[in-house]
């Protein structure tokens, strides 16, 4: 009987300690704020060398792509300035011969393969006049390509000579 007895009381003192100690926790909690700032940027401009290959007096076109990766639905412009040779009006590619004098080329550089709209510097005005006339667009959050397309118009005579230009792009958003 005693070992009975002595069991019970185990078992009751193993069942109060268990009872006591789940009432004896209490819980507190709180929230932990998450978040991110997603800011709008335009990155990995790239660009492809506009080749024309040899002129012989007769119109050459050479294709070019642009590509920019941008936010998705960010608002951004694409520019191409004038080029190191422009008279202002022209765009030009120049020779410079042994005795250092220039020769140019005239060319174009338009926004669409129709040779339509050409593809200039300044995004504020909706117009399609050379220096004028950027492509507008939206990011997708994936690279983008726009295609471009030089001219080099027929008649013009000019020395042999490596003729060169550099086109800046740029990006605003």
């Amino acid at each position: 009987m005693k070992k009975i007895a002595l069991m019970m009381m185990f078992a009751f003192l193993f069942v109060s300690v268990k009872l006591a100690g789940a009432a004896a926790f209490s819980t507190i909690s709180n929230s932990i704020e998450v978040s991110a700032d997603v800011q709008a940027r335009c990155s990995n401009v790239s660009t492809v060398p506009l080749y024309f290959g040899y002129y012989e007096e007769l119109e050459r076109q050479s294709l070019n792509a642009i590509s920019v990766t941008c936010t998705p639905g960010l608002a951004f412009k694409i520019a191409v300035g004038p080029g190191l040779y422009s008279d202002g009006t022209n765009r030009r590619i120049r020779a410079v011969d042994a005795a250092g004098n220039e020769s140019f080329l005239l060319y174009a550089f338009y926004r669409d393969s129709a040779i339509g709209a050409v593809w200039g510097t300044d995004c504020t005005l909706q117009v399609e006049t050379f220096p004028h006339g950027c492509v507008l667009s939206n990011g997708t959050g994936a690279v983008q390509i726009f295609t471009g397309l030089g001219a080099i118009p027929a008649g013009q005579s000019v020395p042999v000579g490596r003729y060169t230009d550099t086109l800046t792009v740029t990006v605003l958003f």
